[in-house]
């Protein structure tokens, strides 16, 4: 099956081709481990690489499969994805966009692709911060340093705040292959003061900083290769931790944020769009705070991860048939 795929799947280059036959040799030997538990289904995250193994070894067992697409995974790095759409027993779909999506590759049943979101926890007693003791605005960004994040805009949305006197500080956390360039870009406009790079952090260590926060961004774009962001999860977490977010307008981020109404949303590539916005913001602390409720109360509505794992179990329960004759495990 996977030498069939690997030599008829389009579109795919040739290492990808070679790469098809070797994940299946990795499922070869998970299937192995696997035939004497008694499993009947396997579910993957990420479409592409554990999708494949997680196809392959299902064959191999004749059992079920089913996984969970995201981002990169079936914008950029796709691989077989509309046979694993054709074979999966169902497809979770993190929102509607991606629903249509699949549904444009592969039509089926929309019980066959349900929409599954990746949940946050509630904070217990979350509280709109209503004070900054006296110190300058904290914004807060975090994502990998990728294009697509949107994050050398930022920076020059910053410089534009600084040239108009208002004051802030800034903290980017996150690493990734635009952070020598980021730091050179924010040298070049002198923000080394007020804008810092924590690099890396835990998740603690991030709701930690988050909790701080008077103004979250993620200017969120479409980047050359054609890759953009689902609904980024921080973007949840910091709405959830009840702080304003502004982020980048693309189709996949309006399913969470609804731009004036639960956050802001501002032109992909528009610098001086976000920095008015920003500003706007950081000058308006009644409307950055019903913004952040409403932004809570869109959390707990429909991406808790409460609600949303109860949402998945279903989607393993619906599995259960008289022909399959057991329950997922």
């Amino acid at each position: 099956l996977a030498a069939r795929d690997a030599l008829l799947a389009k579109p795919l280059k040739a290492i990808a081709r070679l790469k098809v036959i070797w994940q299946a040799l990795a499922s070869l030997a998970l299937a192995r481990r696997l035939r004497t538990q008694g499993h009947d289904h396997i579910h993957a995250h990420m479409a592409h690489v554990a999708t494949t193994i997680a196809m392959y070894t299902a064959h191999q067992l004749r059992i079920g499969f089913s996984f969970s697409g995201h981002a990169a995974d079936i914008f950029r790095d796709q691989s077989l994805l509309p046979e694993k759409l054709k074979r999966a027993d169902f497809v979770r779909c993190i929102s509607f966009w991606h629903r249509r999506h699949y549904q444009s590759l592969v039509p089926r049943p929309d019980a066959q692709y349900p929409v599954i979101r990746c949940g946050v926890k509630l904070a217990p007693d979350p509280e709109i911060k209503t004070a900054t003791n006296g110190q300058p605005p904290l914004i807060v960004a975090v994502g990998r340093l990728v294009p697509k994040k949107g994050f050398d805009l930022l920076v020059q949305a910053l410089h534009r705040l600084r040239q108009v006197g208002q004051q802030f500080s800034c903290h980017v956390v996150g690493d990734g292959p635009e952070l020598d360039a980021l730091k050179a870009l924010a040298n070049a406009l002198k923000l080394g003061d007020i804008l810092h790079f924590r690099g890396a952090m835990g998740n603690r260590e991030v709701l930690k900083l988050l909790s701080a926060a008077d103004l979250f961004v993620l200017p969120c774009r479409t980047d050359l290769s054609g890759d953009k962001d689902g609904i980024p999860v921080v973007l949840m977490e910091a709405m959830a931790q009840g702080i304003c977010v502004i982020s980048g307008d693309l189709d996949t981020i309006r399913e969470l944020v609804t731009d004036q109404e639960n956050g802001c949303l501002t032109p992909p590539e528009d610098v001086g769009a976000l920095s008015s916005r920003m500003l706007n913001l950081l000058e308006d602390k009644p409307l950055r705070n019903r913004l952040a409720k409403a932004g809570q109360q869109r959390i707990a509505e429909e991406f808790s991860f409460d609600l949303n794992i109860a949402r998945m179990q279903q989607a393993f329960c619906d599995l259960t048939s008289p022909v399959r004759g057991s329950a997922t495990t």
